[in-house]
């Protein structure tokens, strides 16, 4: 190795020691004014550490992750499960805040093509610092955020946004701290960015959330080994996901407005439904529905609404099976204006809610009725009309997690349904939906 490799690598490793987020005996003071960082893109000669000679050919798509400490973290189980598939490159430092990143994103991209770029920035936006003041307030790291999104998406890369990992209750250290719960308000902040661009969402918040009790180290922050490799695992997914997404069709969007993977019933409603500008248009009468032609098992549904009128009823049906009808048998996430989010159960369905077993035969709960409402127990979330609110859904072997703009508004387990068809409802109102797409959750 020539000296000048040398001394790169020397000032590489004194900056990944400076841009530690929660390392051994450092305290997050030290952390506070990096505003520093690494002055030239990671080593790439041929056959150094950060890009085997065996894999500089170019026969492989390129991966570039970006991202804090978690993301260094996981880099390597990452790019051992996507051996002989990609190639996976990161920075050597700590891709810290987004002012951080406008800083040096030049210099992380390089002069080279990128396939995927997989990245985050979160927890360092989060710290407060002296005064008690954000590192960058909730408008900057919006502003921030798109900005880096514009030059990203300038490469041309395929894009994977990945939400912020959670952590555990308020981390604090040498006058620094951040708070748990300001984690999944940056996500959506985030989230709604790359929804507004497009960009596929790993949601890594929502997949660590049931496990990082058992997976989080002693400082609530970072992982066990096995809590990175259950991270990378889902990371080296939402890679293959997106570079087969046009072959395997895993990742269904509606934004192609080609149709062709929905089915409208009945068949005289199919002027009900309409695909324009991104936006898929329901008029609201006849009662109808539209629906995917697949059956989906253990997925995340992420969709927006809105009223462009008058507030009114629909829903989206989650896991219907049997003979199209209306209404067919499923569980369904209401959007009735008030109370989106709530649960409905259809017949031949069973449901644990709130440790209440729910049961609806053929006949309905109640004479007459062919459906359950099961109201949420919080507020609304729902935003003014005219706004577009978002929805998440997550249906996970008989789990089943409805959101309405990030708030949790309904949950159940052991559901009799967790496999079957996805559809959208006119119940006499026009809706309007877009930035559909459901993500397998394997």
């Amino acid at each position: 190795m020539n000296k000048l490799i040398m001394r790169k690598l020397k000032k590489w490793v004194s900056l990944c020691v400076l841009g530690c987020f929660f390392v051994g005996a450092f305290s997050f003071s030290a952390l506070a004014e990096n505003t520093t960082g690494p002055s030239e893109f990671w080593l790439q000669e041929k056959g150094s550490a950060a890009q085997p000679e065996t894999l500089a050919a170019g026969a492989f798509p390129r991966v570039l992750l970006l991202g804090d400490s978690i993301s260094s973290s996981y880099e390597a189980a990452t790019r051992e499960l996507l051996a002989e598939k990609a190639i996976v490159y990161r920075p050597p430092g700590n891709c810290q805040s987004t002012v951080f990143g406008l800083v040096n994103i030049e210099e992380w991209l390089g002069d080279e093509s990128w396939d995927v770029i997989h990245f985050n920035w979160g927890i360092w936006d989060a710290h407060h610092l002296a005064g008690d003041r954000f590192r960058t307030t909730h408008e900057e790291y919006e502003q921030n955020l798109r900005t880096l999104v514009s030059r990203l998406k300038a490469t041309g890369a395929k894009m994977i946004w990945a939400s912020t990992t959670p952590l555990m209750g308020r981390i604090d250290q040498g006058g620094i701290w951040v708070e748990g719960a300001e984690i999944p308000a940056r996500n959506d902040i985030a989230r709604q960015v790359m929804n507004d661009n497009g960009i596929l969402i790993n949601d890594l918040y929502e997949a660590m959330l049931p496990h990082a009790p058992r997976l989080h180290t002693e400082d609530g922050c970072h992982f066990t080994p096995e809590g990175y490799a259950f991270l990378a695992q889902h990371v080296a997914e939402s890679v293959e996901r997106i570079l087969k997404a046009n072959e395997e069709d895993e990742i269904l969007m509606i934004q192609d407005e080609d149709g062709r993977n929905w089915a409208v019933f009945p068949k005289e409603a199919t002027d009900t439904w309409q695909f324009a500008g991104g936006i898929l248009k329901c008029s609201g009468k006849p009662a109808s529905y539209i629906r995917t032609v697949k059956a989906y098992e253990n997925y995340h549904l992420q969709y927006e609404w809105r009223w462009p009128d008058s507030p009114g009823n629909s829903g989206v049906l989650l896991n219907a099976t049997g003979k199209d009808h209306i209404w067919p048998e499923c569980i369904e996430s209401q959007l009735y204006s008030g109370s989106a989010g709530d649960f409905c159960l259809g017949k031949n369905t069973e449901f644990t809610i709130r440790n209440k077993r729910y049961q609806v035969r053929n006949e309905g709960y109640e004479a007459g009725k062919h459906a359950l409402n099961i109201p949420s127990k919080n507020t609304s979330a729902e935003l003014p009309l005219g706004e577009w609110n978002r929805g998440d859904i997550y249906s996970r072997n008989g789990h089943i997690r409805s959101y309405v703009n990030g708030t949790l508004m309904s949950q159940g387990e052991n559901a009799s349904r967790r496999k079957g068809k996805i559809c959208f409802q006119s119940e006499g109102t026009p809706i309007e939906f877009r930035n559909i797409e459901i993500i397998s959750l394997k």
